[in-house]
């Protein structure tokens, strides 16, 4: 072993040789080698601690700490470049949630104290809000709701207060604003117990805090193609449901806010999506045909650089010819374009639909968007409501400009005509936006001004500089306009430096410098993508302080939306349409004569040819009858001023005393008006439709004032000198509609009022008659009922659904000439049977439709044909008397003229894509227990529904059997879970207690395995049992087979020919009162499912259209 390791020693070699060991010997002794390894890593460690020590002397880390740090440093780059390039507002969210977890700017949000406001004054509230909401004290809620809300509570309006974190502020001023909705919720909620307070005192105490609390508006500024970036803020504000009413647009902004507020709430997604993809091409031709060469000739002889032409074209594609006040009708949003004039001596125009109800939007666009030297000024046009033509809106040559030049943000009009007090601004004018300041919010590229405070030593010199810059241009404009050099170009200079290009939220898209060239060119779509990608990322940033000051806001508009229509359709309102007034003290003393049995009030002689003269003001409100121009001024809408309002709540106050009297509004004089100083009582019967011509349910109900004397209802007669008899009297000088009854100038907007006291007798105001063209007609109700009508037809029923069937018949029952048109679309047609029809359980929808048409052939006053109505419209010079246009397949095109329309035109369900839902909807897939469950009892069950809604279907299907399955295709979430609390607190329990199985797989497709029909062949039994079977596939896992589904999905209007009426929606459904059917407009009627009386079934669909009948014959 020795040798093994030790090395060999030489010996004498037996030839006198040494022999050499095997390893290799050195004449000198060789030291093992030394490694400067250790040296080194020595040298490096000590080095290290020293480094180590010098930098826990300087921040007091460790190395492992230290190491964290960097760590976390390199993992909030990752997230600040996630916001800066997040993709939704999902991302960047989450993004700047965990930002301000990781920088701990959630310690600073749950720590309510802080010098940028009062939390101790909050804190109370929040306090008395929620002690008073627990209890359910109605009383002390509405207290709180008048007295104690504001915008700025405590200084929670400071901006300071959303520099802290990225999303969201203290804790304790959200909970303030998710409180007071709450409370305003449960006022309107709890009221429906609360016997004590009536529904229009409620109502009178929501409008007076809403008026006191103020409003918000959105405010788009111009800016050239630069202005497609407020899509993007419009799409962020829509999908946060925080977008206000009230939009105003200038220049560009007036082409995105005008197509935005023409469109209702279901269209704007399919708008944002299309939009960036439709014919923008307002600056050239898309086909190329403007050259520069063109361009430049028509600079040199017209003073444009583009023709006009195109913008009007894009425009008119986008909206057609809508106006203002359609437009309002339609979505009840507030549309507001800025004009400016092309001459210095008139005031810039905001253009809405008070200011401007019959102007057409796209002209209003052209108009605010025709920027000097690059299109020529353009005018405003008007559209006739009757014949639809299309005329200038003054009828001066007036030439309109940008609304830019002159009032680009017109935040005092504003303020004066809607009571707005807190504005929204998207401003992207490149002139104005690098002046802006932009630390209104915490921005991650901005670390290190956040710690700065501004004290006395810090000075803002680029403002400065730019002030005085301003202010001498300013001085310099003033000087040239005085000394009349360019006059008009210095004063549009000096109106475009001397606005205020700001508001209260200022919202900055940044767009790149590199696209300035494509300011004044064709937008392409990767540029609106681009642009409205900028326009989202602009004002995620500033949700949270938009939820903050608008979120009550909008909580009281929905609590007045939903007073209102508790309002109008209560029981104490049945009769909405005879309201009682009492007459003015200016009674009347005109003319009287007599013509077969009827007394008839003329005006005097020396008046009755003269002709209507008014004073030309620039109004819109040439023509039209009342119905068009919403005259009624007994009624206000909640976009009405304060002082209207004022008058109004005064009004309902006093309404309970007997000598009430309405306080009339003042109306401007002109030479033509004439004024009344005696008084007289009238007796008559007056057509409850000319009464109140227009009724609109988003308005409140003025109650009916009491006569002051109970028998001031008696027939006055009149004296003897004016008296005139039959014979005196001329035949032409009665004006008579087409139902018999004597017509009035239905074009005199400030027509006097009648309204129904009685069958007996009614009061006449005539106070502030406007004009002296006025005729009042006295007619007996013997008299009315024997003059045939001019038109061939009594009613018009459109739809051949049960619902129109049974109004059609009703009609027949007392011999009124109807006229039904079928279109042969029906919502139940893919059934096979209906059931809950006694007398007609289990047979086919389509044997029930033939039977009941070949019963009413027997009735001669009523017919029925195929077609589909087009378009529905006034018989000129009527009110209440319509022609209808059809279509038939194989003839051509019609018109039929009737009194009555009653609408049954149905509803039309919007299915999803699933694969087989489609297919079986409503042959095994169902939506009403009632109509269809029975025949399933006692066999396995599903239901198609997201998870809030499971509890409630159970409760629908629970009798009918005890094996069911809820398919709630992936929506078993904690928000869902949420929100089925809120509906039923113990849901889990009560699914668990009646066996119900939750599957939260995301459904594939349904496919049927078995049909069964083969069991129907009894519909003499009075329920046919099914046997149907499917299999619900899923994204993962085995199938689930059942028999039958139980869902819901949307539903919408089949035919728009309601809609394009003047009919309102309520819900998306035709408005309608709950006694007789009518709707918004005057002679329409809706019944069925597609109106808001909520008929889904066939029994009730056939009760509405009976009592459509009744009504109609009552009148």
């Amino acid at each position: 072993m020795a040798d093994l390791i030790l090395p060999a020693r030489a010996v004498p070699s037996l030839y006198n040789k040494s022999t050499k060991s095997p390893v290799k010997s050195n004449t000198k002794a060789k030291r093992p080698p030394v490694s400067s390894v250790p040296v080194v890593g020595t040298l490096q460690a000590a080095i290290k601690s020293a480094n180590d020590t010098w930098q826990w002397c300087k921040d007091g880390l460790t190395e492992d700490q230290r190491l964290k740090v960097k760590q976390l440093e390199e993992r909030k780059r990752m997230l600040c470049m996630s916001m800066q390039n997040a993709e939704s507002h999902a991302q960047w969210e989450s993004a700047a949630k965990e930002l301000d977890s990781l920088e701990g700017n959630d310690e600073w949000k749950r720590d309510s104290s802080s010098g940028d406001y009062n939390p101790e004054l909050i804190e109370q509230r929040l306090h008395d809000l929620d002690e008073a909401r627990t209890k359910c004290d109605v009383h002390t809620m509405m207290h709180l709701i008048r007295t104690a809300l504001s915008r700025d509570l405590g200084g929670m309006d400071n901006v300071d207060l959303y520099r802290h974190s990225y999303s969201g502020t203290k804790h304790l001023i959200e909970r303030y604003v998710e409180s007071t909705i709450k409370t305003i919720d449960a006022v309107v909620t709890q009221s429906r117990l609360d016997h004590s307070i009536e529904n229009r005192d409620l109502l009178e105490g929501i409008l007076f805090a809403r008026q006191s609390y103020g409003r918000s508006a959105l405010l788009l500024s111009g800016g050239g193609t630069f202005g497609m970036s407020h899509i993007g803020v419009l799409k962020a504000l829509f999908e946060a449901q925080l977008l206000p009413r009230i939009i105003s647009g200038a220049s560009a902004g007036s082409i995105v806010c005008a197509a935005m507020c023409t469109r209702t709430d279901e269209e704007i997604p399919k708008l944002i999506e299309e939009f960036p993809y439709g014919d923008l091409a307002v600056f050239e031709d898309p086909s190329g045909q403007d050259g520069v060469w063109s361009n430049l000739r028509r600079l040199l002889t017209e003073g444009s650089w583009s023709d006009i032409k195109h913008l009007t074209r894009v425009m008119r594609g986008l909206m057609g010819d809508m106006t203002f006040q359609e437009a309002y009708n339609r979505t009840r949003r507030i549309l507001n374009i800025c004009v400016s004039t092309a001459s210095m001596y008139e005031l810039p125009r905001l253009l809405n639909y008070v200011t401007a109800p019959n102007v057409m939007i796209w002209s209003a666009v052209a108009a605010s968007c025709s920027v000097p030297l690059v299109f020529n000024a353009a005018p405003l046009l008007v559209k006739d409501p009757i014949t639809g033509e299309h005329q200038p809106w003054n009828p001066t040559p007036q030439r309109w400009i940008d609304g830019s030049v002159d009032n680009d943000l017109p935040m005092t009009r504003l303020a004066e005509m809607f009571n707005v007090n807190h504005f929204i601004v998207s401003q992207v004018n490149p002139h104005v936006v690098p002046f802006l300041a932009k630390d209104d919010h915490l921005s991650p590229f901005r670390k290190p001004e956040r710690g700065q405070q501004t004290n006395g030593e810090d000075y803002d010199w680029i403002h400065t500089m730019t002030s005085l810059a301003r202010d001498e241009a300013l001085h310099r404009l003033h000087f040239l306009a005085e000394l009349g050099i360019m006059p008009n170009l210095a004063t549009k200079f000096q109106s475009v430096l001397s606005q205020k290009y700001s508001g209260d939220i200022n919202i900055l898209p940044e767009m790149s410098i590199n696209d300035l060239p494509r300011l004044l060119s064709n937008p392409s779509p990767d540029f609106m993508m681009r642009a409205c990608l900028m326009g989202e990322r602009a004002t995620w940033p500033k949700l949270s302080r938009v939820r903050d000051r608008c979120a009550i806001e909008l909580a009281l508009d929905r609590a007045v939306h939903r007073l209102r229509a508790r309002v109008v359709f209560s029981q104490s309102q049945r009769d909405l349409r005879h309201l009682n007034v009492t007459a003015g003290n200016i009674p009347l003393k005109l003319p009287v004569r007599v013509k077969q049995g009827q007394a008839v009030i003329e005006p005097p002689a020396e008046i009755k040819s003269q002709k209507r003269h008014r004073r030309k003001s620039g109004s819109s409100l040439h023509v039209g009858p009342r119905q068009w121009l919403l005259l009624d001024t007994s009624t206000i809408t909640d976009d009405d001023t304060e002082q209207e309002e004022l008058i109004e709540m005064e009004s309902r106050r006093r309404a309970g005393s007997p000598v009430a009297q309405r306080k009339p509004r003042l109306k401007r004089a002109s030479r033509s008006q004439i004024h009344l100083h005696t008084r007289a009582t009238l007796s008559a019967v007056v057509d409850a439709e000319e009464a109140n011509p227009t009724f609109n349910f988003s308005k409140p109900i003025t109650p009916p004032l009491k006569s002051p004397k109970g028998d001031e209802s008696q027939a006055v007669t009149p004296e003897p000198d004016n008296v005139t008899s039959a014979t005196e009297a001329e035949p032409s000088e009665v004006f008579h509609s087409s139902d018999g009854r004597e017509d009035t100038d239905v074009s005199d907007p400030e027509i006097i009022e009648v309204h129904q006291l009685s069958t007996e007798s009614v009061w006449v105001d005539a106070l502030n008659i406007g004009y002296p063209k006025v005729i009042i007609r006295l007619l007996s109700l013997t008299n009315a009922l024997a003059i045939t009508p001019r038109p061939h037809l009594d009613v018009i029923v459109i739809g051949g659904g049960p619902a129109g069937l049974s109004a059609l018949s009703g009609l027949a029952r007392v011999r009124r000439k109807a006229l039904l048109i079928d279109s042969g679309e029906y919502r139940n047609a893919q059934t096979t049977h209906m059931h809950d029809v006694i007398g007609w359980d289990g047979v086919q929808p389509a044997y029930f439709r033939y039977e009941a048409r070949r019963l009413l052939k027997h009735y001669k006053t009523v017919e029925m044909m195929n077609g589909t109505v087009t378009n529905i419209k006034r018989l000129p010079g009527t009110n209440t008397h319509f022609i209808v246009s059809v279509e038939d397949t194989g003839s051509s095109p019609m018109e039929v003229a009737a009194r009555k329309i009653v609408l049954a035109t149905g509803l039309e369900d919007i299915l999803p894509f699933t694969p087989g839902i489609e297919e079986n909807w409503g042959r095994g897939i169902y939506s009403c227990p009632w109509c269809d469950g029975h025949e399933y009892a006692d066999q396995p069950l599903g239901l198609l529904c997201p998870l809030d809604k499971v509890a409630n279907y159970v409760r629908k299907v629970l009798t009918l059997g005890t094996d069911i399955v809820a398919f709630v295709n992936g929506t078993d979430t904690e928000e869902m879970r949420k929100l089925a609390d809120q509906q039923l607190p113990q849901w889990e329990e009560y699914l668990k207690l009646h066996n119900v199985t939750i599957d939260n797989r995301t459904i594939t497709s349904l496919e049927r395995l078995k049909k069964g029909e083969e069991v129907d062949k009894s519909p003499h039994l009075p329920s046919v049992p099914k046997d149907d079977l499917f299999s619900v596939h899923f994204t993962e896992g085995d199938p689930v087979e059942r028999v039958a589904f139980l869902s819901r999905f949307a539903s919408k209007q089949r035919s728009d020919i309601g809609e394009k009426a003047g009919v309102l929606l309520t819900y998306g459904k035709l408005g309608v009162t709950s006694g007789g059917m009518l709707t918004s407009v005057p002679g329409i009627y809706a019944v069925g499912d597609a109106n808001s009386d909520s008929a889904p079934n066939v029994p009730h669909a056939m009760h509405t259209g009976k009592k459509a009948a009744v009504a109609i014959h009552g009148e």
